[in-house]
């Protein structure tokens, strides 16, 4: 256990899920809303964009949820 000056300056592990999707995820999401949408589309929504990243390697397990909250960002 640390104390004083050590302690404050020292972080804990912290519970929770690691993070899935790294900058780079993030990047290619982005790159693709901003880019342009499927033929006979007018513009990209969450869900479209959901099921596109779902074709790619490394976005399987992907949800609506998580690309709202990385568009956000």
């Amino acid at each position: 256990m640390r104390f004083g000056v050590e302690a404050a300056l020292a972080e804990d592990d912290r519970p929770g899920q690691p993070v899935k999707y790294t900058t780079d995820h993030q990047t290619e999401l982005s790159t693709m809303a901003c880019g342009p949408c499927p033929e006979g589309r007018r513009r990209w929504t969450v869900r479209l964009l959901t099921e596109e990243l779902k074709a790619k390697p490394g976005f399987e397990t992907i949800n609506r949820e998580s690309v709202r909250v990385a568009l956000k960002k």
